[in-house]
């Protein structure tokens, strides 16, 4: 039985629960009286703190008592000023200047009326490279001084220091007219008529506004002569204040102009002889003016009263290096390093600066050390140390790995423009050795596009104009530079004059002798003649190559004999006398040329060469010999020289048409440099140019491997590898069908090798839209398509981009023919200098020729290209038999199909080409008779498909019938005598 039900007594629960509301309400009541109490007393100790000059303790407590009364305004105001003055101490760390920059930012957002915390808001940001938010602070500022009175009635804010930091704002946003408007502001300077307004006073942003707009003028809007004029005022109207001296020295000695900015420093040097940027400006102009005793002096003052900062020691081992003693620089530096914990030096810079030293020695193993050793205190990931690791590898002449070491930092500086500058001149030099031209124009162009003037870059771009077959163009960029140079000092300047003075050359020697004009030659080597830095021995060369190219072999070799005679062990003098020798006298006088020359030279590199070229016109035995001495040679050079000299011997061995000793010494050469990309690129030709779809995989797959199976080069050689194999699967269906005809029709795997290469050729073009070979690949895979329209069109693409190499233009006019496009046929033919320049196609000149009617040169042509050739095939009497028919004259044709039908009596077009002119030229009985020879020479089922040929011709339609029909019964599987009588079937309408 339940019990009776309990009753809740409601009266006390709410009694109980009202006590408990109170007591928490008076806990919380107590803790807020608490915290203010306790809050007060940090804020007062942090302002006791600050008043006695304790700034991080005073730091530490504003910072805790923000916890506890977050909106107090004032104090967010104290607290980031005091983080600031920490901030802007010389040993600051970059967490305190993070510090700073955060308070003044939270306390501008509780005072956002304190324009004066938001000028150093402004002034942070420009520090912490936040230039569009430090435009957008100045610009508040300026739009409230007006309401607050003004820049005088606010003490701290001034209007030429707000614009000074706008333009430095702009100027870092790209913005450069902005930037040089709000500098010239500062300065009173028209920029429309360049004249300073003269009641303008200078003051404290006088110099900096200088600086900005020297700088916006120079390097964004092009007017250097301005930029000076710029700097030298401010030089005048603070020249009580030393730093417009240093700057006006560092302008001056970056330009070039050291003895002005040996003048300048001097100024700033009876301003404050013991500044620390004064020093360090004088240590390196007097090192440029090579007063080295004056640059030491300074070097050994900077160093006792500056023992902790590395820019002391860096100029010291400069000013040492500049005077050749590398190894007193490497023990300032190494100095330097072991007492950096004392100093309290920073020994990343140090480290880099001492890998440059040994670099600058060749000494690979310490900078590999070096490398080492700052991997292990700061990582590998910083671009700082993989620079290094790039210079490193092209000092050892690894151009692929240097190319992607230096690819793979480049997006990590894209910030910092002059990193990015001097990455893209290297990447501008390894792609030059690695032959990748339009990725060589394409980083030097970065450059230029930056730096319009930048001589290095624009050579760059000459030099890889040139590479890719585009000598006008290239000449063209080093007359800018030539232009913009005094001749004098372009003599000063090898890396111009050289090329700049070899394009010249070239340029008049490919014109027609009444038209050359040596003027510019003959004063570029004037003014060389006496440079100080130009060698007897180079000039002589020079001026010995400058007459054999006029013609002038007489006074070429006598300017070599001279300098023989001077200089015995001058190897180039005697290979250039033996090469003149050779063409003046013949091989004989070569030989005794070389013969003549200093026994010490007989493993002379370059000389092995020559006496390798010369045995190549003698007899099989002493050429033989000469590529054994000269390969045995090789063995005892570097890896890099050895492996040069046996790719050059390579290709001698190609060019002798003997693939399998030029592939031997290519893999030999390759076993000395094991990344040489180039080397397995001329591997990877001669297995296509052989046939070998095997070893072309398996070359292809290592260029993959070296450049990366994704980069341009892999997806190339892997795409030509696949063409390369319908190709020769074509090639050998049509030798087993004996015919080309019906063999075009591409089965699915074919065309699923040419879908496959077709992608990766797009992959590649939008990585290198410059790169002709890729054109050149799209051609082939759509010729083999037989889409004869983009062939041609991938071709002339390849062409503009300087790819004429014969091959191309052979196949580049025969499309163009073939589709009747005759005009644009010989158009090409006419700018590439016609027949006489373009080895193979006179053919197709001739067919030109004959097609516009001009029959005397289309036979002058066909004859003039069977002269060249040592032996005539049954081919070549047939095509010279068909030009002369054409061209109307049959009784020379008949006497060459005469010499084709004796030279293989077994072949039937020599048959039927006789019988078809006798033919045509009235004679049916010899005809008739010829018919009858044919037939009782051939064998079948040639002889039945000449006869009813013939048949056919002589219109005995039955009986050419019936000899169709008796071929294709002797031979049931042979498909091309099978489509011999299909194709009669529908000529006769039977079908």
């Amino acid at each position: 039985m339940a019990g009776p039900a309990k009753s809740i007594n409601t009266k006390l629960l709410v009694v109980l629960l009202g006590g408990v509301v109170c007591v928490l309400g008076g806990i919380a009541v107590v803790h807020r009286i608490q915290v203010r109490r306790n809050a007060s007393g940090v804020v007062n100790l942090a302002r006791a703190k600050r008043e006695q000059g304790r700034t991080k303790e005073s730091i530490d407590l504003f910072a805790r008592y923000l916890q506890y009364r977050p909106n107090d305004a004032e104090a967010h105001a104290e607290f980031a000023r005091l983080a600031m003055q920490a901030a802007e101490m010389p040993d600051a760390s970059r967490s305190q200047r993070q510090l700073a920059y955060d308070a003044i930012d939270a306390a501008v957002r509780k005072n956002p009326e304190d324009i004066s915390l938001r000028k150093r808001l402004a002034q942070f940001m420009l520090r912490f490279s936040r230039f569009a938010d430090a435009g957008r602070e100045i610009d508040f500022i300026r739009d409230r001084l007006p309401g607050l009175g003004g820049a005088a009635a606010n003490p701290g804010i001034d209007d030429d220091e707000l614009s000074l930091m706008r333009a430095q704002a702009h100027a870092a946003s790209g913005k450069y007219p902005e930037a040089a408007a709000e500098a010239a502001a500062v300065l009173g300077f028209d920029l429309a008529t360049n004249a300073f307004d003269g009641r303008k006073k200078p003051n404290d942003f006088t110099l900096g506004a200088s600086i900005v707009l020297a700088e916006m003028l120079s390097e964004r809007l092009d007017d250097p002569q301005t930029a000076n004029e710029v700097l030298e005022h401010a030089a005048q109207v603070c020249e009580e204040d030393y730093r417009a001296w240093i700057a006006l020295a560092t302008w001056q000695r970056e330009r070039g102009n050291i003895a002005r900015a040996a003048e300048s420093v001097a100024a700033a040097v009876r301003l404050a002889p013991d500044e620390k940027d004064v020093l360090l400006t004088l240590i390196e102009v007097a090192t440029a003016q090579e007063r080295f005793a004056d640059a030491e002096q300074a070097a050994e003052k900077l160093r006792d009263e500056f023992p902790d900062d590395e820019r002391v020691y860096r100029a010291i081992a400069a000013a040492a290096a500049r005077q050749g003693k590398v190894d007193k620089a490497l023990d300032v530096r190494r100095g330097a390093l072991k007492k950096r914990e004392d100093l309290q030096l920073d020994p990343s810079n140090m480290l880099l600066m001492l890998g440059d030293l040994y670099l600058q020695q060749q000494d690979f193993p310490q900078v590999e050390n070096v490398i080492g050793e700052y991997a292990t205190l700061y990582g590998t990931a910083g671009p700082a140390v993989a620079m290094l690791e790039a210079r490193l590898l092209i000092a050892q002449q690894r151009w692929l790995p240097a190319t992607r070491k230096l690819e793979s930092i480049r997006p990590l500086v894209a910030a910092e423009e002059s990193l990015t500058k001097q990455i893209d001149i290297l990447l501008g030099q390894c792609h030059e050795r690695l032959g990748q031209y339009d990725e060589q124009l394409a980083a030097n162009r970065r450059v230029l596009s930056e730096e319009y003037d930048s001589i290095i870059a624009r050579v760059g771009a000459a030099e890889a104009l040139l590479g890719g077959g585009k000598p006008d163009e290239a000449l063209t960029e080093l007359e800018t530079i030539a232009a913009g140079v005094p001749l004098q000092r372009l003599t000063t300047m090898p890396q111009v004059w050289k090329p700049l003075l070899r394009l010249r050359i070239d340029t008049q020697a490919r014109r027609p002798p009444a038209d050359r004009d040596w003027s510019l030659v003959d004063s570029l080597i004037d003014a060389l003649e006496p440079s100080p830095l130009v060698s007897t021995s180079e000039l002589s060369l020079i001026k010995a190559d400058a007459s054999g190219r006029r013609g002038d072999d007489a006074a070429a070799a006598a300017t070599l004999r001279r300098e023989g005679e001077r200089n015995p062990s001058h190897a180039q003098a005697w290979a250039g006398l033996a090469v003149l020798a050779l063409r003046a006298e013949g091989i004989d006088a070569a030989d005794a040329v070389l013969a003549s020359a200093p026994d010490d030279l007989d493993d002379d590199p370059l000389l092995l060469m020559v006496r390798v070229q010369l045995a190549m016109q003698g007899a099989a035995a002493d050429r033989d010999a000469a590529f054994v001495v000269a390969e045995a040679r090789a063995a005892d050079l570097s890896d890099s020289d050895a492996s040069r000299m046996l790719g050059g011997l390579a290709l001698m061995q190609r060019a002798l048409g003997r693939p399998r000793e030029a592939e031997r010494l290519l893999t030999a050469a390759q076993r000395r440099a094991s990344d040489d990309l180039k080397t397995r690129t001329v591997l990877f030709e001669l297995a296509c140019e052989e046939g070998d779809v095997e070893k072309a995989t398996r070359c292809a797959a290592e260029i993959g491997r070296l450049a990366g199976i994704t980069s341009p080069t892999g997806r190339v050689a892997a795409a030509a590898s696949r063409v390369l194999e319908v190709r020769v699967r074509r090639a050998e269906r049509v030798r087993a069908l004996q015919s080309t005809e019906g063999a075009l029709e591409l089965d699915d795997s074919e065309k699923e090798l040419l879908s496959a290469a077709n992608v990766q050729l797009i992959l590649a073009e939008n990585d290198r839209p410059g790169w002709p070979q890729i054109q050149q690949l799209f051609a082939e895979v759509a010729s083999l398509r037989g889409d004869s329209s983009d062939a041609i069109d991938r071709l002339q693409r390849a062409v503009a981009m300087g790819l004429t190499t014969p091959p191309v233009i052979r196949q580049l006019v025969a499309l163009l023919y073939t589709s009747n496009r005759l005009a644009e046929a010989q158009q090409m033919l006419a700018k590439l200098g016609g027949d006489d320049s373009i080895n193979g196609l006179e053919r197709l000149t001739a067919e030109l020729e004959l097609t516009v009617g001009q029959f005397e040169g289309a036979v002058s042509i066909a004859e003039r290209s069977l002269e060249e050739q040592k032996q005539l095939s049954v081919a070549d009497l047939l095509w010279f038999g068909q030009v002369l028919t054409r061209a109307g004259k049959p009784d020379r044709a008949a006497e060459v199909f005469e010499r084709a039908r004796a030279q293989d009596p077994l072949r039937s077009e020599p048959w039927l080409a006789l019988f078809a002119n006798q033919l045509a030229s009235g004679q049916p009985q010899r005809a008739e008779q010829t018919l009858k020879q044919a037939v009782e020479t051939l064998a079948l089922p040639l002889r039945q498909l000449v006869e009813a040929q013939g048949n056919e011709m002589l219109g005995r339609y039955d009986d050419a019938e019936r000899c169709f029909r008796d071929a294709s019964a002797a031979a049931p599987g042979n498909t091309a005598v099978g489509r011999s009588l299909a194709s009669y079937l529908i000529r006769r309408g039977r079908m």
